[in-house]
């Protein structure tokens, strides 16, 4: 089962087995915030909501956190800890705290936090400050009063010691000088406020001096087949338009409906219970959330890159293919974008994350924080993706408006078609607008992702602590990108029959995509552990390793078989000409690249630094229905879209076609 080591401890207890309290040099102590001078977790919090004051202390604002838990993925000592549920006045967590006499308790000075609110050690910031204030009336200053943190006054063996590090006639000044100090994970250089004392113990001395070495041309098919006129492509292409609903269409909605609803009866039960029903925990604070996010922003990729960068490179390919990809951009990015929102503990702040101008004097969110760049990225890829969407649309639904024969239709087609008259005016207008759209994308393609990547690669996490991130998140978007493109237009082409329009040769040109981008990823997953191995840092061997070995090597050899060795079989014509195998490899390769982030973010934060932290992480039903329901929202856009609108650009398929006319 997922134990703790707790757990596991006092299961041992239970059978009587007490032999794990005997090495006092493996035994799980509780650490307090280190109070780092150079604290990881305030260089990522996009809201400012922890910073280092004058006097040293890494401190929170709870009622400026938004609840990203960033900070505690990227605190190696995992000292952070997050409110699941909101246990003030909460019946379900009673604890004698919740009637009249309970709450007298309660410290009045120290807040009470909600719900979604992450927290910490302060060093007893009110307890500072009173001694200040009692100075102050004393005529003191403050190093002559004597300030205990609470920890320290508990301590019976008075092994806690308190004071100013800057005075060096301090007790806890003098202990920091003595040799045999020490703190944790001091290789990190994040500077700990907070040094332990110890023996030296250095039996190994074998291991501590070899560590290092731990150290003839062909002519190209027909885009467009079966002698196809310009009046045949406009009725083929809307037909499914202007006729009732098919029967798959029916089936396929409902079907979509349905996950819909399971992603509302999860999303309704996040929100009124706290994310405490999902099951991460305070070292794998993103799970499911944040691979599922990841997941959905990769395949929105393909969308961008068939549109603009294709559309810059003159292949004419991309014409039958390049509406539904763009739509599937538009359509993956709302998707991704529930999970970064919802997966905050305060959700109804989250607009803190946005530089507004606001009624806190000088507060303002912090630019150093790779989840504000998320912010910027995103919003702009997906702008500029509906936009390029659209006005590609603009004449395909003005021929709509010219054929539709309702009131209604005619009136809102003609809204959207904008008075397009079909002109060689207009004409002109249309393809400068669409090449200078596609110069702006084409960086979106490459930065989007890349961006997504810091999120990881600013981290001190070992397994996300790398440099190679960027292009190997890039190569993994457009390969899981062509995987979904691949999934849903072998289907439209025989449903909707569209074999004349998607032709073998599309699908054969996106297999060489999918195949050279999987080849791509598989190298850059070989050079992780390569630069693992080479860096002779023994906690990216571990991480790796365990990622490898550990126990979710499950995942990781699912996601080497999906996305490295399954795509080699489209070295082979048949397999790059075959529809029913195409749509089988295309789902391989997404099942591969869902495992990859899960991979990512899950086997890097389960075990990293210190092994007290360590955990085991499932998803809840709960995440698993959040996953599922975005499919609800996929694919009822996607039918919605299929049914209104022209699935494929009718005038740029004209533009290709030898007119028989």
């Amino acid at each position: 089962g997922n134990l703790t080591r707790e757990e596991e401890i006092a299961n041992e207890d239970k059978k009587g087995n007490h032999d794990h309290w005997q090495d006092v040099g493996v035994i799980y102590q509780p650490m307090m915030c280190q109070h780092c001078a150079n604290a990881p977790c305030e260089t990522v919090c996009p809201v400012l909501a922890t910073t280092h004051s004058s006097e040293g202390l890494n401190q929170m604002t709870y009622n400026r956190c938004i609840g990203t838990k960033y900070c505690g993925n990227n605190c190696p000592y995992k000292v952070r800890r997050f409110n699941w549920f909101r246990f003030n006045d909460n019946d379900a967590f009673d604890f004698n705290f919740n009637n009249p006499l309970g709450k007298m308790v309660i410290n009045p000075d120290v807040t009470v936090r909600t719900r979604g609110v992450m927290e910490k050690c302060s060093f007893c910031v009110q307890r500072i400050q009173e001694g200040k204030l009692s100075a102050k009336r004393q005529g003191k200053s403050p190093d002559q009063v004597v300030v205990q943190t609470a920890c320290q006054r508990a301590c019976p063996s008075n092994a806690i010691v308190f004071g100013d590090l800057h005075n060096p006639e301090s007790e806890v000044s003098k202990l920091y000088k003595n040799e045999r100090g020490f703190t944790v994970l001091e290789e990190l250089n994040i500077q700990s406020s907070v040094m332990y004392m110890t023996k030296i113990r250095n039996n190994d001395l074998i291991y501590q001096n070899n560590i290092g070495m731990i150290h003839d041309s062909i002519l190209r098919d027909r885009l467009v087949t079966g002698d196809k006129t310009s009046s045949d492509v406009t009725r083929d292409i809307l037909r499914p338009i202007l006729n009732n609903p098919s029967k798959s269409w029916k089936i396929g909605f409902t079907l979509s409906v349905i996950f819909l609803g399971i992603f509302g009866i999860s999303l309704f039960n996040t929100l009124w219970n706290g994310i405490g029903v999902w099951n991460i925990n305070k070292s794998v604070m993103w799970g499911w959330d944040i691979t599922n996010f990841v997941f959905w922003i990769g395949i929105g990729h393909a969308g961008t890159l068939i549109s603009a960068v294709l559309l810059l490179f003159r292949q004419k390919w991309r014409m039958s293919i390049n509406r539904s990809a763009e739509a599937m951009t538009i359509f993956a990015v709302i998707c991704a974008a529930m999970f970064p929102v919802f997966h905050m503990g305060r959700v109804w702040v989250g607009y803190w994350a946005l530089p507004l101008p606001n009624a806190f004097g000088s507060l303002w969110v912090n630019f150093n924080s790779p989840l504000l760049w998320d912010v910027f990225a995103i919003s702009t890829y997906f702008s500029v993706s509906l936009l390029f969407w659209y006005i590609g649309l603009i004449p395909d639904i003005a021929t709509i408006r010219d054929k539709v024969s309702s009131k209604v239709g005619k009136a809102m087609y003609g809204f959207f078609s904008m008075g397009w008259t079909g002109s060689t005016r207009t004409w002109a207008r249309y393809e400068l607008i669409s090449l200078i759209l596609a110069g702006l994308s084409t960086p979106l393609v490459l930065s989007v992702h890349t961006i997504v990547s810091t999120d990881f690669a600013t981290s001190l996490v070992p397994g996300w602590h790398t440099t190679i991130f960027p292009p190997y998140f890039v190569a993994g978007a457009i390969f899981s990108g062509f995987g979904m493109v691949a999934s849903l237009l072998v289907v439209a082409r025989k449903v909707m029959n569209y074999e004349n329009y998607i032709t073998i040769g599309h699908l054969d040109a996106m297999c060489k995509i999918i195949m050279v981008t999987g080849s791509i990823v598989g190298i850059a997953y070989l050079t992780e552990f390569f630069i693992a191995w080479y860096s002779g840092n023994e906690y990216e061997q571990y991480a790796f390793a365990n990622r490898a070995f550990g126990p979710y090597w499950w995942a990781y050899w699912s996601m080497m078989s999906c996305n490295l060795i399954a795509p080699q079989v489209f070295w082979f014509r048949w397999a790059r000409t075959t529809p029913w195998f195409i749509f089988i490899m295309s789902i391989v390769v997404n099942v591969g690249m869902w495992f990859e982030r899960f991979v990512i973010i899950v086997t890097s934060l389960h075990r990293d630094y210190l092994p007290s932290s360590w955990v085991m992480y499932s998803g809840s039903l709960t995440e698993v229905g959040l996953f599922l329901g975005t499919f609800g929202i996929f694919f009822t856009f996607f039918f919605l879209f299929a049914k209104f609108l022209p699935v494929i650009n009718m005038s740029e398929i004209k533009s290709i076609m030898r007119n028989r006319e």
